[in-house]
Parts: structure tokens; sequence; C-alpha cells
């Protein structure tokens, strides 16, 4: 490729990063409220599902996620985790043990 082409296919794709990059900060500036009701919902749940962005998205509080403890509230769920194999087996504190 020529020096030249390969100049006008930089600016071509200057032009694509700066137009793409003016729409996704108009979008994120439009919606900011959104945007953190999404890291609200990230920091407490850890993730979030389908079904939440679409919570947010049209203008509600996310639900928790169906399997969610209330970590603050000591409040389990309706399904209890089930322990894993080995799992409790070393006290906190002290070196996983070897596999």
């Amino acid at each position: 490729v020529s020096d030249v082409t390969a100049h006008v296919i930089d600016e071509e794709i200057r032009v694509l990063i700066d137009s793409n990059f003016m729409k996704a900060k108009d979008i994120l500036t439009r919606d900011i409220d959104k945007l953190h009701k999404m890291a609200e919902a990230l920091i407490k749940y850890e993730t979030i599902d389908e079904s939440q962005i679409a919570d947010i998205m049209q203008g509600r509080d996310p639900k928790p996620p169906a399997d969610w403890e209330d970590r603050d509230l000591g409040t389990p769920s309706s399904k209890p985790r089930e322990r894993r194999s080995g799992e409790g087996d070393t006290p906190t504190g002290t070196p996983a043990p070897q596999h």
C-alpha cells in the first residue's frame, strides 16, 4: 500500500472513530442517570442480568437477582447456596491446601 493510500485509510478510520466516540459520549451524557443506576446495581449485586438492565432502561430500580441474599440485613434467599466439596475445610487466615 502506498503512503498516500495508507494516509487516506488512516483519515477514514479517524473519522469513524471520532464519529462513534461522539455518539457514545452523547448516549452516556443523555442517559447518565441510567449509567449510574447500572453502576449502583453492579456494586450491590456484583453482576446484573438482562431483566435488571430492562428495569433500568425503563426507568425502574432493578429487582434483585432470583438467588440474591441481602448481605446487609442477613436475610437469606429463598434457596440456600449449596456448599461445594472441600469448601470451608480450611480455616480463614491459613494457607490453602496443595492440590
